[in-house]
């Protein structure tokens, strides 16, 4: 299983702009992706400019057909102008409730 954190830091007052990029169009797209097996948008309860992604795939080649997936492109041009930085941390996953491990 190949894990992700992402964390994007927006401009200032641009939170919600990114998650209406994201909104349903990615939502769509992860529901047809069967190697994406966890896709969540979350936002940081302390800073208002601050998004973080839970993301869970099969394997990494998974994932990277996510990123380049025409819709996952889209939202990229869309919302790159409006962060004002990200953090992309892999793991690999070994347990947890809610958690499909072979």
């Amino acid at each position: 299983m190949y894990a992700l954190t992402v964390k994007f830091v927006a401009l200032p007052g641009k939170r919600d702009a990114i998650v209406a990029t994201l909104d349903p169009d990615m939502i769509k797209q992860v529901h047809k992706e069967d190697e994406t097996l966890l896709y969540s948008i979350n936002l940081d309860a302390d800073d208002e400019n601050v998004i973080w992604f839970w993301m869970l795939f099969s394997d990494e080649e998974a994932f990277h057909r996510h990123s380049s997936s025409e819709v996952d492109q889209r939202a990229v041009e869309i919302f790159q102008p409006l962060l004002q930085s990200y953090e992309l941390h892999p793991m690999k996953a070994v347990g947890g409730k809610g958690i499909p491990l072979p």
